[in-house]
C-alpha cells in the first residue's frame, strides 16, 4: 500500500514538473512516466480496495494531466502555423503516447474506433503534414513503408530482424567523423541499423 501511495505522490510531482518545464524533450519523458504509473496504479486499484479512496484525487490529476497534454498539442501545432483539428490533434497526441514508431496502418487502426469518420488519407496527409513542419520523423528503416517518432531529438533507430520491434538509441554527433564532408553543412541525420536485439538474442 505503501509503495502505491508513493506513487500516486510522484504522479503529482510529475504533473508539477510538467507544468513548468519548457523542454519539449523533458515534457515528453515526463508525460510518458506518468502514463506508466497511471496504468500501474490502475491496475493495482482494481485488486486494493483500499486503495480507492486515493483513486478521487488520482482522477482529477489525470484529467488535469491529459488537459495540459491536449493544451500543449494545439498550441506546438498553432506555433507550426497547422490548424489543430480533432484528427491531427488525436494522430499527434497518439505518437507521443506510443513509442513504438507507428506506421500510418498502426495509427489508423488505434484511432479508429475513437475518430469513427477518420480515414487512411487523412493519416497519411496530417502525418506528411507534422513531418514537413518539424513536429514528427519518419523513419526509413523498413522496406516497403515509413515509421513515425514523435521524439525529434537527434537519435538513431535500431530495428530487430526477428521480432521486428524498433528501439531508440543516443547518438552522440560530435563523436561521429564525417570524412569527406568537411566543406559540407549537416542539417539532419538519420541513423538505422538492422541486427537481432538482446532479448531475441538470448532466445
Amino acid at each position: 500500500m505503501d509503495l502505491i501511495n508513493a506513487q500516486i505522490i510522484l504522479i503529482n510531482y510529475l504533473y508539477a514538473m510538467i507544468e513548468k518545464t519548457n523542454s519539449d524533450a523533458r515534457w515528453l519523458w515526463m508525460y510518458r512516466c506518468f502514463n506508466v504509473l497511471r496504468f500501474k496504479i490502475h491496475y493495482w486499484g482494481l485488486f486494493f480496495l483500499n486503495v480507492r479512496e486515493n483513486f478521487t484525487s488520482f482522477v482529477i490529476v489525470t484529467k488535469r494531466i491529459h488537459m495540459e497534454l491536449n493544451q500543449r498539442i494545439k498550441e506546438k501545432m498553432i506555433e507550426k502555423d497547422i490548424r489543430p483539428s480533432v484528427p491531427r490533434t488525436k494522430i499527434y497526441k497518439y505518437l507521443l503516447e506510443h513509442r513504438n514508431h507507428p506506421t500510418v496502418d498502426t495509427i489508423y487502426k488505434g484511432l479508429q474506433s475513437e475518430l469513427t469518420s477518420l480515414s487512411k488519407t487523412t493519416v497519411y496527409n496530417t502525418l506528411s503534414l507534422l513531418t514537413a513542419k518539424g513536429l514528427v520523423r519518419a523513419i526509413g528503416i523498413e522496406d516497403k513503408e515509413l515509421r513515425y517518432d514523435a521524439d525529434i531529438h537527434t537519435h538513431g533507430h535500431f530495428k530487430c530482424v526477428k521480432c521486428h520491434a524498433i528501439f531508440d538509441f543516443e547518438l552522440d554527433l560530435e563523436s561521429i567523423d564525417l570524412k569527406g564532408l568537411s566543406e559540407f553543412v549537416a542539417e539532419d541525420y538519420h541513423l538505422n541499423i538492422k541486427g537481432v536485439c538482446r532479448t531475441c538474442k538470448k532466445a
